[in-house]
């Protein structure tokens, strides 16, 4: 009996020291890491669809809070890193923007991501814009910053040609000329671009309307509301 006791707490001891020696492995490690990141990045995705975005409690979770845990374990990755991004702008367009600043510097951005800052900070300053009259010297600080990260991002996409003349670089330049106030630019712009298209996309067009009608262009204007009667 004692000496099956002995071979008992042996064993139990071997299989103590390798499950210790196997967990502390740097091969097993960041697996652990990536799969506990993946588990956090899907819940943070499973409380935005549900709309908890930040909780008022400290110790309740939430999809800032689960997006921020799977951040700090996995980086890199730009699956997680865009979803940080996107909560954080949807709590805050400050922080989330500045947030996506971090993603479009990492290996793996895509023209998709830049044009979707682009679109994000255009969004942010026209609805900073719209509550200006409350806030002002706050409002046009962080208008004067949200356009001056779109200007960043289409000077980077301008350096490549494979980018330049890309419609959704276009579409996104001539948004950010008539946010920026250059409707002239803006417009010319957009025209170009539609008479290049033989089948223009509906966002096309409606971008085209909007810039005409807040330009007033007398020459414009029916072809906008023409469309807009189409589009409806």
């Amino acid at each position: 009996v004692r000496n099956n006791s002995i071979l008992y707490y042996s064993i139990v001891m071997a299989m103590v020291v390798f499950s210790v020696a196997f967990f502390r492995s740097d091969d097993f490690m960041p697996l652990l890491r990536n799969w506990q990141a993946k588990k956090y990045l899907d819940q943070s995705k499973g409380y935005r669809d549900i709309g908890i975005l930040r909780s008022d409690h400290l110790e309740e979770e939430d999809a800032t809070k689960t997006a921020e845990k799977a951040y700090l374990l996995a980086p890199a990755d730009m699956a997680i890193a865009r979803n940080l991004a996107e909560v954080y702008f949807e709590v805050n367009p400050v922080q989330g923007l500045t947030q996506w600043e971090i993603v479009v510097n990492m290996p793996g951005v895509t023209l998709e991501d830049r044009i979707h800052v682009v679109g994000l900070a255009l969004k942010a300053a026209a609805e900073t814009h719209a509550r200006s009259r409350n806030r002002i010297l706050a409002s046009d600080r962080n208008r004067i910053y949200f356009l001056a990260i779109a200007r960043r991002q289409l000077e980077l996409l301008s350096r490549h040609d494979r980018f330049s003349q890309r419609s959704e670089f276009l579409m996104a330049l001539a948004e950010f000329s008539a946010e920026s106030g250059d409707l002239r630019t803006a417009l010319n712009t957009i025209v170009r671009l539609r008479s290049e298209i033989e089948d223009p996309d509906p966002k096309l067009d409606l971008l085209f309307c909007r810039i005409a009608i807040h330009a007033k262009h007398p020459q414009l204007l029916d072809k906008a509301v023409g469309l807009l009667s189409k589009l409806a």
